[in-house]
């Protein structure tokens, strides 16, 4: 599958609890004033905090916080694999 641009984070934020996600479905739709569209599954953690709050912010992320963010997802994986989970 072709990837349509950067991938970019989009972060959120609800009663004080940040999320960051990943995202590769981006284009800009309007320059003046500036629209971004994008696509975020309803079946995704993000979307509903996005409809609830109604914004966000989309960070084209350095290197370094590129890497930053696969860490710390890879240890949420593991500790998830960890706890037995299977859900």
């Amino acid at each position: 599958m072709l990837e349509p641009g950067p991938v970019v984070l989009v972060t959120t934020a609800r009663r004080g609890r940040p999320n960051v996600m990943t995202m590769s479905w981006h284009t800009m739709m309007e320059f003046e004033p500036p629209l971004v569209g994008c696509v975020i599954s309803n079946r995704n953690y993000t979307h509903g905090l996005l409809k609830a709050t109604r914004e966000c912010v989309i960070n084209v992320p350095s290197v370094e916080i590129a890497e930053a963010v696969v860490a710390a997802a890879m240890r949420r994986v593991r500790t998830w694999k960890s706890s037995g989970s299977s859900t």
